[in-house]
């Protein structure tokens, strides 16, 4: 079998080989990228709404109902104002949400807020 020497460096079976596994690679990315679109397409809207903020703090905390709200909205403040005092920040929060089921103090939300500094 006679080789041929291309102008391009390498011989003619190296150069459609590559061809061959570029036009592979292009066709693989193509695909993965279109099956994964609707998924980033859902990531995105879920983040726009904020539901991935609260739903990721959920992971992390383990609150539900009012006392997740209470501090969501404890977090909120402290980003908005992160010189402001945690105390007084989760007093204007009980002002703000109260009822039952919710942090029955300041104090306690406060306490609670501090040990899970790293989501405000």
């Amino acid at each position: 079998m006679m080789t041929i020497i291309t102008p391009g460096g390498g011989t003619e079976a190296e150069r459609s080989e590559a061809e061959f596994v570029s036009r592979i690679a292009s066709e693989v990315f193509v695909k993965v990228e279109s099956s994964l679109k609707p998924v980033l397409e859902r990531i995105i809207a879920f983040n726009a709404d904020g539901a991935f903020r609260a739903y990721r703090t959920r992971e992390a905390c383990n609150l539900t109902g009012l006392r997740l709200r209470q501090f969501e909205r404890f977090c909120e403040i402290m980003k908005a104002k992160p010189t402001e005092a945690p105390f007084r920040a989760a007093q204007a929060v009980l002002e703000e949400l109260q009822g039952r089921g919710g942090y029955p103090c300041a104090s306690s939300l406060q306490r609670y807020a501090i040990k899970h500094r790293r989501h405000w």
